[in-house]
């Protein structure tokens, strides 16, 4: 890391803009940066740090006060260079804040730009900037300030550190963490995640159930013996489908049948009414044939009558209009000779009136203007007597200000407060609100004390009711064992009873057989004594006497092998039953064990009494097992509900230990806050003590209480003061701007005395020229109203030129209206005398067409006409009728030959029908079974396999546990990054070493001990051995200063980016002459290991032996700020 510009303004003495060029500052390799005490030369550390992390260690809160007091906005931006092996990379930090109140600051800006050609802003926020320095130098701010930039105060921190804080340092100095905290939480994650997985497996393996090789034996099997009754009941599904198919043919023959006759029925019903239909439709036809004669002859009647009415009605029409016409000519000579008598009088009179006219007009205008003239001539009058009155009020305000003006200088100068009690107060204040602010701090400590408190209780009422939800989930689980253990009893009693039955059984098997045989004998025996002779040898014992041969007996051998046969197979069943209620007992067990894995109490089921069965119980065989077979299926559907029940309150319990678990971490986690919180709150009274003890001290003869009142007096009275300065300012401009206004409002009342000379001399000369032009209209019209008179004039002659107009325009109207009607009667005439000629050929063509036919009248054959589309339908609907007809015998005649005189009854068909649905149903029973077999056989198979990849994984995974809990045990405490860091210091101390020997003359070696801490060996008394705090100042200085150094050359920043430059801001004061002489020496070599190291000092010997130096020039009071220059030898 490589510093290149800082610039900051507003941060404790700086207040204008002041910026730090490092690029030159770090050439020499080694540079000093000096100044007098208090002029702000440990402030630039603080703005580097304050630019990186957001943060100024030796600040209250962080930021509180840092703020320069006569400024609102405080500023920094650091710009620096990472470089590796892959190049150089540089980023600018910037931060804004604004004033809050006297002590707080409030963030405005915060950003990271990533410089190039193209800059990239990589973050815009306070927390994400800080994630980023955080990420990119992989350093605290603890961390920057113990090895990187060491301010006043932490400069031997590193030398004392101890245990944790020290590793967690090194971890992150050196790039550790992939050896502790991360590897620890790697190994962590690994291992919960296998026992997690392990647990899993586990569960789901026992959730598989039985799932052997034998269960898949029993299921293939089953599936056989599936497939065998399938393949019978399809068989015969087959026949009676095939007798189905023949009787639905003729049943559906005979429904044929049966509507057929329904149709021919209907049809005949039907055929008068087509025979009348077909008559119609003949009359029709012809009554087409003569309808064109009708027609005309009515067409030409019609025209006949219009034509003669209309002649008639023209002929009366033309007589009025041609009397008319008459009076339309008279009319129009009348008005023609008025208009030629009147016109040339009104056309003189009106040139005259408007002669008078434009005379009145002009009149008009000069007395408007005369009028115009006297109201402006009265308006400068009055703005004349308004401006004397302003002038007078302006002169009068001027008086009254210079007044005023006096009495305000008087009160500034007794509102004055003097710097020294100024600056007084301000201190007090600032060291109050400091006492303030840690009270506030204090209230809000205890806030979250009481908060955690609250938290704590509320967290300890939800562990309990979650404590309680487990408990209700263990006692489902002890509820639910117990009656898995139910269960499992009852299947083992019908084990024991299938056992006891199959015993049973094979007894009575054997005495069947026994009895078999016995018959079988007997029957030999029967058949030997038919064949007995009197006299002859009996084959079996040689007598020729036979006192007593075996009568013949009933036989019952087929009886007996029957009773053998069907007792074979309900011992094979009961067989298939035993091994059902073992597979069942299995699964039970799997329950069970799941139950108490999963459950860390004891959980015991009752012992119960073993169900004692009498042996008359196994006489009906049959009987007891259909009984097993009922009690194997209902404890099946246990099993089932056993299961389902098992799955879910596991899966409650294990959620229900999750939420305790967490809310156990989350409460020791409380509590410890607490705890902190309760430490931190009496921290804090006790050091609030101490600050107002200090107050007291420092400010006797104030009071506490009241200081901010007396600030807020002496701000009143600045402000008053700022105010009255700024009414005296005011009130000067105000009064040169009243007398510049005083000015121009008498500049312009002159001006409105000029305007009231030329108004009047205007007005004059046209009051003159009206009154000539009223004397000329009174001699010529008289009091007359001229533009009434004129109106009526061009009225009259407008009305003499429109009624000649009107009366020729009517005249010509009727006029042709008269020969129109000539026209139109000569037209009706023609079209009369052609009307009664046609209707006379029409009437003689009618009569002649009518007698030829079977009609007598003409209304007889408008009756019977027909138009198209009706003929066309009634012939269809005819067509249709006898086409139907004809297939309806057609398909008589098929269905009766199909037939062939079977006949099916509706009881017999029912019957047919019932058998086949209830074959069909014994079939889909069947393809069910088989399905139920095949599917049941499948999930087996997917079990089995499943369970052997569990095994395998389950294997596994109790390696990697077992792998993992070593390696945890190995690394416990973090003992292996303990040791690489150890390993590190080691190297550092080394290097330290060579260093310090350099600065002490061989006098001093640094050490790692036992418990990695520091320890110093005294080479110039023996290499004795003594810990740090037995050092001196210098000591301490010159030993901080070799391991420093040593450590700032080993740095690698995120492990791949060198530290170049390292800052000192404390000791020199503690060397002497020589000692200072050989440490500066030492400095100056470290340009060769491309190291450049920054020195605050205020030493003069320092600042004379540094060729490149940053001086430091302090703020002036209430003036400008600290400046920066760099000066170089």
């Amino acid at each position: 890391m490589k510093p290149i510009t800082l610039t900051v303004a507003g941060l404790h003495s700086f207040r204008e803009k002041q910026t730090v060029d490092f690029g030159s500052l770090c050439e020499g390799g080694v540079f000093g940066i000096f100044g007098p005490t208090g002029s702000g030369k440990s402030s630039i550390l603080d703005a580097m740090t304050l630019a990186l992390y957001g943060k100024v260690e030796r600040a209250s809160n962080n930021t509180h006060g840092i703020l320069n007091h006569a400024e609102n906005l405080l500023y920094v931006s650091f710009t620096f260079e990472l470089e590796n092996a892959k190049g150089a990379k540089r980023y600018t930090i910037e931060r804004s804040f604004k004033r809050q109140d006297e002590l707080k600051l409030k963030s405005s800006v915060s950003r990271i730009i990533e410089v190039g050609e193209e800059s990239v802003v990589l973050a815009d926020k306070i927390g994400e900037v800080n994630q980023c320095v955080q990420d990119l130098l992989g350093l605290t701010i603890d961390d920057f300030t113990r090895a990187v930039v060491l301010p006043q105060g932490k400069f031997a921190e590193f030398l004392s550190l101890k245990g944790a804080d020290r590793r967690q340092m090194l971890q992150r100095l050196f790039n550790l963490e992939q050896y502790g905290d991360k590897l620890n939480k790697k190994l962590k994650n690994k291992l919960t995640t296998a026992k997690s997985e392990l647990n899993e497996v586990a569960a789901e393996q026992a959730g598989l159930g039985d799932a052997s090789t034998e269960a898949i034996k029993s299921a293939e099997q089953e599936l056989k013996n599936a497939e065998i009754l399938l393949e019978k009941r399809q068989n015969e599904v087959n026949k009676i489908d095939a007798d189905f198919e023949k009787s639905k043919s003729i049943w559906q023959w005979q429904l044929e049948k049966s509507e057929l006759l329904k149709k021919s029925v209907e049809i005949e019903q039907k055929k008068p009414y087509i025979l009348h239909l077909e008559q119609t439709v003949k009359n029709a036809e012809t009554a087409a044939l003569i309808l064109p004669y009708l027609e005309e002859y009515e067409s030409a009647k019609q025209a006949l009558d219009k034509a003669t009415i209309r002649y008639q009605s023209l002929q009366n029409q033309l007589k009025t209009k041609k009397q008319e016409n008459e009076a339309k000519a008279t009319n129009y000579h009348h008005a023609r000779q008025e208009k030629t008598e009147k016109l040339p009088y009104y056309v003189t009179k009106k040139q005259q009136l408007t002669d008078a006219k434009v005379i009145q007009e002009k009149a008009i205008v000069l007395e408007g203007e005369a009028n115009g003239l006297q109201a402006k001539l009265n308006s400068l009058q009055s703005l004349v007597r308004e401006k004397q009155k302003i002038i007078e009020a302006i002169t009068a305000s001027i008086t009254d200000d210079t007044e005023k003006q006096r009495d305000r200088r008087e009160k500034l100068s007794k509102l004055t407060v003097t710097a020294e009690v100024r600056d007084e107060l301000q201190k007090a204040n600032q060291l109050k609100q400091t006492i303030l602010f840690s009270k506030s701090n204090i209230n809000e400590q205890k806030k979250e004390l009481e908060n955690s408190q609250i938290q704590l209780e509320q967290l300890e009422k939800i562990l309990n009711s979650q404590n309680e939800v487990l408990n209700q989930a263990k006692h489902r689980m002890e509820v639910l064992f117990l009656k898995n253990a139910s269960k499992y009893e009852a299947v083992c009693d019908s084990e024991r009873d299938s056992e006891k039955l199959i015993a049973f059984a094979e007894a009575k098997l054997s005495m069947l057989k026994q009895k078999l045989e016995d018959n079988r004998k007997m029957n030999l025996a029967i058949q030997l004594a038919d064949k007995l002779e009197t006299g002859e040898p009996c084959p079996v014992c040689g007598s020729t006497h036979h006192p007593n041969p075996v009568s013949s007996l009933e036989d019952h051998g087929d009886e007996i092998a029957a009773q053998i046969e069907k007792l074979s197979n309900d011992i094979t069943i009961v067989r298939e039953l035993k091994q059902e209620f073992s597979t069942l007992k299995l699964k039970l067990e799997q329950i069970s064990g799941g139950l108490i894995g999963e459950y860390p109490g004891e959980m015991n089921a009752p012992i119960q009494a073993k169900k004692t069965v009498s042996d008359d119980e196994f006489e009906d065989v049959d009987g007891k097992l259909q009984a097993l077979v009922v009690e194997q299926k209902s404890l099946q559907q246990d099993y089932l509900k056993l299961q389902e029940m098992g799955r879910k309150v596991i899966q409650d319990l294990r959620a229900s230990l999750k939420q305790v678990n967490q809310l156990e971490q989350t409460k020791e986690i409380n509590t410890k806050t607490f705890n902190e919180l309760t430490s931190r709150v009496l921290n804090l009274q006790e050091k609030t003590k101490e600050q107002y003890l200090h107050w007291k001290q420092s400010f006797p003869q104030l009071d506490f209480e009241t200081i901010e009142s007396k600030l807020e007096d002496i701000s009143k009275n600045d402000k008053l003061a700022q105010s009255l300065s700024v009414e005296i300012e005011n009130s000067t401009t105000l009064l040169e701007q009243k007398e510049q206004e005083k000015q121009k409002h008498q500049h312009e009342s002159n001006e409105l005395e000029r305007q009231i000379v030329e108004v009047n001399s205007t007005l004059k000369s046209k009051l003159e020229a009206l009154s000539e032009a009223r004397e000329k209209l009174l001699r010529e019209i008289g009091d007359n109203n001229i533009p009434q008179l004129l109106v009526e004039t061009e009225q009259m002659i407008k009305q003499l030129e429109d009624n000649e107009s009107r009366a020729y325009e009517a005249w010509q109207k009727v006029q042709g209206e008269c020969q129109k009607l000539e026209n139109e009667t000569h037209a009706a005439l023609q079209a009369f005398q052609d009307g009664k000629s046609r209707s006379e050929k029409a009437t003689s063509k009618w009569a002649e067409r009518l007698e030829s036919t079977s009609f007598l009248q003409s209304s007889d054959v408008m009756e019977s006409v027909l138009s198209k589309h009706e003929q066309e339908e009634l012939g269809s609907q005819i067509e249709r009728y006898w086409d139907r007809h004809k297939q309806v015998q057609t398909d008589l005649q098929k269905v009766n030959d199909l037939l062939k005189g079977e006949e099916l009854t509706q009881e017999k068909w029912d019957e047919i029908q019932r058998v086949r649905t209830e074959m069909k149903e014994m079939l889909n029973q069947a393809v069910e079974a088989k399905g139920a077999a095949v599917n049941a056989l499948q999930v087996l198979l997917e079990k089995h396999e499943r369970f052997n990849e569990l095994e395998k994984r389950r294997n596994e995974l109790e390696q990697s546990v077992e792998q993992f809990n070593k390696l945890q045990s190995v690394f416990k405490g973090n003992s292996f990054v303990e040791f690489i860091a150890e390993e590190q210091l080691v190297q550092v101390s080394l290097d330290a070493t060579e260093r310090l020997g350099i600065l002490t003359r061989q006098r001093y070696a640094v050490e790692v001990d036992s418990q990695g801490g520091f320890i110093m060996r005294d080479d110039a008394n023996g290499g004795v051995r003594r810990p740090v705090t037995t050092l001196s100042g210098g000591e301490t200085f010159l030993t901080s200063l070799a391991l420093a150094l040593s450590l700032s050359a080993q740095i690698q920043l995120r492990g791949e980016y060198p530290l170049q430059f390292f800052f000192l801001d404390e000791g020199f004061g503690t060397l002497d002459a020589d000692l200072l002489d050989t440490v500066v020496s030492a400095l100056e070599k470290l340009h060769s290991k491309q190291l450049a190291v920054g020195v605050i000092s205020h030493v003069q010997e320092l600042r004379a032996r540094l060729p490149k130096r940053l001086i430091v020039e302090p703020a002036e009071p209430s003036g400008r700020g600290t400046l920066v220059r760099l000066e170089t030898l």
